[in-house]
């Protein structure tokens, strides 16, 4: 029985990593084509700083540079749909070549060939966890590049509206470097109950501290707003006073700034550190929220849509595959991508853990009886 698990083991992950390699190759291809003008002037004046001798060679580091890093992240978003596929071309040759009817004839129960490709694809998720916990969080600044940015090393700076953290409070700056964690030309007002500004700080620059999860000002300044006496009056009956700041505690860190502008950063965040984040009561915490649930749930998701797959290939007797074929792609496109959109909306009245698992509550009923009715 360990030869028969080794053979349809190998058989499963050489299909896996094929069909990866074809589809990732279609898709750099697909961008290239759409972006060729953006790759060659970038190319160009990479050429016309010296960096590079010719142009072919500076467009092929270009396109190397770009979607390099993108094997990681379009590993994680198709490792189910490639898992079924992987699948499907897998048994389609057992059945073309008759082995699923002599490994029926041997006594061997079909559905011990589909746990095998079960145990696999489960491998390859828990691979694809460990890609999104410890690889897309340290490339996450070259992956958020947009195509002007190409040969670039990391992210732009940035202007930041204002942003409201978990104290009310706001900030503001001119320009934010995401990979250095800096500031310049900061305000930051903080606000009562009722949002009316207490305190107006200002500064030429702040760096960001970890260790005490604060701004450090240069040149900080906190202007004090109050009524005369203490009470409410009106307009222009206020004291300000002035002093000195050196630093601005907030849970407005470089992720958090990140995050706010760009909902693709969350999902290239750890686990960690989007536990950290998600407890923020800004407008970003149910989309954190989701995203952390959905970590889990699309392991889930993949998994039960392989299950409800697999019996369209899992045959005692040979059958037409094309008609196998299209009825496990009816069946795996919907349930991959739909589950996908579904995670990543919010639907009203639910908390976002059950919103997120929703899509594998639905599914599981559908892989068990799928399951449950395979003739093996």
């Amino acid at each position: 029985m360990i030869l028969l698990d080794r053979v349809i083991l190998l058989r499963f992950l050489g299909s896996f990593l094929l069909l990866f390699a074809i589809f990732f190759t279609m898709a750099v291809a697909l961008d290239v084509v759409l972006q060729i003008d953006e790759f060659v002037d970038v190319s160009k004046e990479a050429v016309a700083a010296g960096r590079y001798e010719s142009l072919p060679v500076a467009v092929t580091v270009a396109i190397l540079d770009f979607h390099g890093p993108r094997i990681f992240q379009f590993f994680g978003f198709v490792v189910g749909l490639v898992a079924v596929a992987a699948a499907g071309f897998t048994l389609s040759s057992m059945v073309k070549h008759r082995e699923l009817v002599a490994i029926a004839s041997a006594g061997v129960g079909l559905v011990r060939v589909g746990l095998v490709i079960l145990a696999a694809a489960f491998a390859l998720n828990l691979v694809a966890l460990v890609n999104g916990e410890l690889v897309l969080p340290r490339l996450a600044p070259m992956l958020l590049r947009k195509h002007d940015a190409i040969l670039a090393r990391g992210l732009r700076e940035y202007e930041v509206p204002l942003t409201r953290d978990a104290d009310n409070a706001l900030l503001r700056a001119a320009r934010f470097d995401p990979e250095g964690g800096r500031l310049v030309d900061v305000l930051l007002l903080r606000r009562d109950e009722s949002g009316r500004a207490v305190s107006r700080i200002s500064a030429t620059a702040a760096d960001w501290d970890e260790a005490s999860s604060s701004w450090i000002l240069e040149g900080g300044e906190a202007i004090e707003i109050r009524p005369v006496g203490g009470e409410t009056v009106a307009a222009g009956q206020v004291v300000r006073t002035s002093r000195p700041v050196e630093r601005f505690e907030t849970d407005l860190s470089p992720a958090a700034l990140l995050v706010r502008r760009s909902a693709e950063y969350a999902q290239l965040l750890g686990l960690v550190e989007l536990q950290r984040l998600r407890e923020d009561a800004g407008p970003a915490g149910d989309v954190l929220a989701r995203t952390y649930y959905a970590r889990f749930a699309q392991v889930a998701v993949n998994l039960l849509v392989l299950a409800a797959v697999l019996p369209c290939f899992l045959l005692r007797e040979p059958r037409p595959l094309l008609a196998q074929s299209a009825k496990a792609a009816a069946i795996a496109v919907p349930g991959i991508l739909g589950s996908m959109a579904i995670m990543t909306v919010e639907l009203p009245g639910l908390p976002s853990a059950l919103s997120s698992f929703l899509p594998a509550a639905l599914l599981l009923p559908i892989a068990a009886a799928r399951l449950a009715w395979l003739r093996s």
